[in-house]
């Protein structure tokens, strides 16, 4: 939980260290990986397995399966080579352009996200990527998965219709504080876990003296 806030204070929630190893660096990180991978198996890995699949034809062809099964075995490779051919090795690049691609936009996403902060001042509250929300404008608060998940799902009216934004205390440190802020100026609709009560029929009923 986060240090209690006054009335009038501006609250200023920055990313927590979990968003930061959990979301950025995996999201950025990972496909630009696979990307240079699916790369590496266009440039060298499948043209290697390529020259092999091509050689142990050839041998085959000429009937000299003895002599293959002997030099595989010199250079540690398979009896039997994947079989493989000039499409499948053009689909490496094609995996490594299409999951590179996906590996920039998704960083450029989540490094920009980083720095963003969730905000709150004494009469509403801005998310990440805005806009401000007054706390005058909402209409309901789920707060379901806040237990599980440290996220409130919050619903507005604005210009009519509904929209939804969120507090999420996993990604923002002291984001409880901005929720708390919203429940005190709130009189609408609360969405909440109910507490299931014991049920008297399982307790144990004591021995008789």
């Amino acid at each position: 939980m986060s240090e209690p806030n006054s009335t009038s204070e501006t609250i200023v929630c920055s990313a927590t260290p979990w968003y930061l190893w959990q979301r950025v660096v995996p999201f950025s990180l990972i496909p630009l990986l696979m990307g240079a991978w699916f790369y590496y198996d266009y440039k060298v890995g499948y043209p290697e397995k390529l020259d092999k699949y091509q050689q142990f034809v050839n041998y085959k062809k000429e009937g000299k399966t003895e002599e293959w099964v002997k030099y595989s075995a010199e250079r540690g490779w398979d009896k039997e080579p994947e079989e493989m051919d000039e499409r499948k090795v053009n689909e490496q690049l094609y995996w490594a352009l299409g999951v590179g691609l996906l590996g920039v936009f998704s960083s450029v996403y989540h490094l920009l996200s980083y720095p963003r902060k969730l905000r709150s001042d004494a009469k509403s509250f801005t998310p990440p990527w805005g806009p401000e929300i007054p706390f005058s404008d909402v209409v309901k608060i789920d707060r379901r998965p806040w237990k599980l998940k440290g996220l409130a799902k919050v619903y507005y009216q604005k210009n009519g219709a509904t929209k939804k934004a969120s507090i999420d205390d996993l990604r923002f440190k002291g984001a409880d504080a901005i929720l708390e802020r919203l429940q005190v100026n709130f009189t609408g609709e609360i969405l909440d876990l109910e507490e299931t009560p014991a049920d008297p029929t399982n307790e144990v009923a004591s021995p008789e003296a």
